[in-house]
């Protein structure tokens, strides 16, 4: 009895132990004790038929039911994103939506842009004169919600269902769904929410989701009945109107929302409480079709990406620079996080000199994204040395005679802030992010790929009553700085960093990725894309290992335009070693143990390593709470 007792003394000394070197790992304290993460905690998901992969199980199970149904990916993936409008609550009809297309019929790869704009009231004498600032909740937080044309003229131009037959899913779960993770953390842990629950504009949201003054909990049954209204009178507008043909039905929809009831609705709240949004903002707002951006990476892959206004041309030049250099022969360590790093920082500069609405600004994209264009940019780059400031932007001008460059100036470099440090305790997080991403892949390898947004937490704070859907809080993305890109124009449309990644290899598709998490989104998708291509990993390691490092030289998305001056690196993926030979290279090295860089990954890779293979990847950790799903058949 003795001697077990002994030994059983002995095994709990060990795993304490083993516990507390794992922490200390984790932490950044001691290089030889160090347990970085395990090279794959999840299988990877197969199939042949069909391929979901996003962030919320309810909402991907409602576009499983579609394409059972016959649907095709484009009818799948407007049937997501009117349950994510239920389940995830703060993404939907109020928000915006940037989305990608592989039509495998026409062999097309095409974008669509449902990204909202600006009031015409809304300028920069006003926010900064009579208000002092950019809000970012109540009424003049507010842009046009964009996401519900794109979602019409994505079904009409490439879907083959109806609208009511896509709703229908959405409309059951807004009658009754159970309350999960997802929910919990953006309600009852947003710091957003927590913010304005005694605004008047917020009362609204408190009758649906805080049940005698309480937020909804794990495992209650949610019933959202507004909303589910509020899909179903749209559903009706397209039957009603039939007759007239598909397209006519469903623009009927669409009027409704933009000209009908429902933007009466979104004015009168908003007015209501001092907004400034009139009818007609919305009344004269429509979707875009875009084409794609593209370049060819190595010879191989065709990557492809959403256009201006968003941040998709990031990815692009980024892997233009890093072409340059052998990056098998490198391996995944300081080296490659330093020239991945300065690459981002030099891609975020441009971002800021030179993307905004097209519509308003000539934006030198093929000067940006051509290959002459990335070796200056190379020779920027100090393998030895980080940059010690937030770098001037490049100039593509030269590379792109067709665009003349601006006289005006593109705004002052920001300052850094004072808290970049070199510290092993890592950061306190509280969820409060609200973008979501998600790709479908069909039986006939047609794609639909979304990521989409209400700007943050609980947008502007504002449910339109009886209507049942938040209003974002996009306005604090516009610039205020006289001359910048982004400074505000009547009804121009600000710069989005919502994108997607799509690949073409040997002319057939290849892979589509996407991720929520804002200025981290380019970051993650792109250390998926080359631990896949270039280290060889399979899609589940190369999701799980993405998370290395976050650059912040750069200047924030949002007013009032700081930029933190750091390097973040997780220590669960990056060694004690990478991380002292970073610092040595200057680099201001925050740690974070907390496993949250690039948002939520996931990825479908399509007919590769064979014709008729599927394969897929979720993100087990988000924003360290939960992860993402795949579904695959």
């Amino acid at each position: 009895m003795f001697i077990k007792k002994r030994r059983l003394r002995v095994v709990i000394c060990v795993v304490i132990l083993g516990c507390m070197l794992t922490l200390m790992g984790q932490v950044g304290l001691a290089d030889s004790t160090q347990q970085l993460w395990p090279k794959q905690t999840r299988q990877i998901v197969v199939g042949r038929q069909y391929m979901l992969s996003g962030v919320s199980q309810q909402a991907l199970m409602q576009g499983h039911k579609i394409l059972e149904q016959g649907g095709n990916a484009i009818d799948a993936g407007v049937a997501i994103l009117a349950a994510c409008g239920v389940v995830c609550p703060q993404i939907g009809l109020g928000g915006d939506s940037a989305i990608l297309i592989y039509d495998a019929k026409r062999d097309k790869v095409t974008t669509i842009d449902g990204l909202g704009w600006a009031p015409r009231k809304a300028t920069s004498e006003f926010y900064m004169e009579e208000v002092g600032e950019l809000p970012r909740l109540g009424p003049l937080a507010v842009d046009v919600p964009g996401s519900f044309a794109s979602w019409i003229m994505a079904l009409d131009r490439y879907g083959t269902m109806s609208l009511t037959e896509v709703l229908q899913p959405a409309i059951e779960l807004a009658m009754g769904h159970v309350v999960d993770e997802i929910v919990v953390k953006r309600i009852s842990k947003s710091s957003s929410f927590q913010a304005i629950l005694d605004e008047p504009y917020f009362a609204s949201a408190k009758e649906i989701f805080w049940r005698d003054g309480e937020p909804p909990r794990f495992g209650e049954i949610l019933v959202q009945r507004d909303l589910a209204t509020t899909y179903r009178k749209l559903a009706a507008a397209e039957q009603v109107h039939l007759s007239s043909g598909r397209s006519a039905a469903l623009r009927a929809a669409h009027d409704l929302f933009y000209k009908g009831e429902i933007a009466k609705a979104i004015v009168d709240v908003l007015q209501k409480y001092g907004g400034i949004m009139e009818y007609e903002d919305l009344a004269e707002f429509e979707a875009i079709e875009r084409p794609p951006i593209m370049i060819t990476y190595r010879g191989q892959y065709d990557v492809y990406q959403n256009p201006p206004p968003t941040q998709g041309h990031m990815t692009l030049e980024v892997l233009n620079i890093l072409e340059g250099y052998d990056l098998k022969a490198m391996g995944r360590g300081a080296e490659y996080y330093h020239l991945l790093s300065q690459a981002l920082n030099l891609a975020f500069a441009d971002r800021q000199a030179f993307v905004s609405d097209p519509a308003f600004v000539s934006i030198p994209m093929k000067g940006m994204l051509s290959k002459e264009y990335a070796a200056e940019q190379r020779a920027r780059i100090d393998p030895n040395k980080a940059m010690e400031q937030v770098p001037e932007p490049g100039n593509p001008y030269k590379y792109d005679p067709e665009i003349s460059a601006p006289t005006a100036c593109a705004g002052e470099i920001p300052t850094l802030l004072a808290n970049a440090n070199i510290g092993a305790e890592g950061a306190i997080f509280v969820y409060d992010g609200d973008t979501d991403s998600f790709s479908v892949v069909d039986k006939d390898r047609n794609v639909f790929a979304h990521t989409g947004s209400l700007n943050s937490g609980a947008g502007a704070g504002i449910i339109p009553p009886g209507y049942g859907f938040w209003l974002n809080n996009r306005i604090n993305c516009y610039d205020v700085r006289p001359g910048n890109v982004n400074e505000f124009e009547p009804h121009k449309r600000t710069r989005h960093t919502v994108q997607n990644v799509f690949v073409m290899k040997d002319g057939r598709p290849f892979m589509i990725l996407g991720t929520p998490g804002g200025d981290k989104q380019t970051q993650g998708t792109l250390q998926v894309f080359l631990n896949y291509v270039e280290f060889g990993m399979n899609i589940q390691e190369a999701i799980e290992h993405a998370r290395g490092i976050n650059t912040r030289m750069c200047e924030t998305r949002t007013y009032p335009y700081t930029a933190k001056g750091d390097l973040q690196v997780t220590t669960m993926t990056v060694g004690q070693e990478d991380i002292d030979a970073l610092i040595a290279k200057g680099h201001k090295v925050t740690l974070l143990p907390h496993i949250m860089i690039s948002g939520n990954l996931q990825a479908i890779v399509i007919d590769y390593p064979n014709v008729g293979v599927l394969q897929g990847g979720g993100d087990p950790r988000f924003r360290g709470s939960y992860g993402g799903y795949t579904i695959g058949w």
